[in-house]
């Protein structure tokens, strides 16, 4: 519960600071304004810094929480062992691999993809049309 506390601290410091970090303009609701900032190496260090923050803080959240939902399930024990035999295949020791560690890199792995699924679909209207068709919005 306290570490959901201090994630959800971080995450309303980032979303209420970042106005102030990232608008380059005096117009704060400017999107030209922020594309041009995002447009020099300030711009892109500072705001993939903090989505950098801000996706380990939900990934962690997400994790913790994705653990106790396939904990509860039947197939659990089953599911840990397979990912026990896959990392040690990997060269982890059998003492390194915990339930909670086979379940922890099992729930990750999990959100990973999602993200990555995610982030693939991103790139579909630039697979689907190319980039000029796409523009630069």
């Amino acid at each position: 519960s306290s570490q959901f506390g201090s994630s959800a601290r971080a995450l309303s410091i980032i979303f209420f600071c970042w106005p102030s970090i990232a608008a380059p303009t005096e117009d704060k609701e400017s999107t030209m304004g922020f594309q041009e900032y995002l447009s020099g190496a300030r711009g892109c260090l500072v705001f993939v810094s903090v989505l950098a923050v801000v996706t380990g803080l939900v990934f962690e959240i997400l994790n913790k929480k994705l653990m106790d939902m396939v904990r509860s399930k039947p197939w659990c024990a089953q599911a840990m062992n397979l990912q026990k035999a896959l990392a040690m295949n990997f060269g982890y020791k059998e003492e390194e691999c915990t339930f909670e560690a086979m379940l922890d890199g099992y729930s990750f792995v999990i959100i990973f993809c999602g993200h990555h699924f995610v982030a693939g679909c991103c790139m579909l209207p630039v697979v689907l049309m190319g980039w000029e068709a796409c523009g630069t919005t």
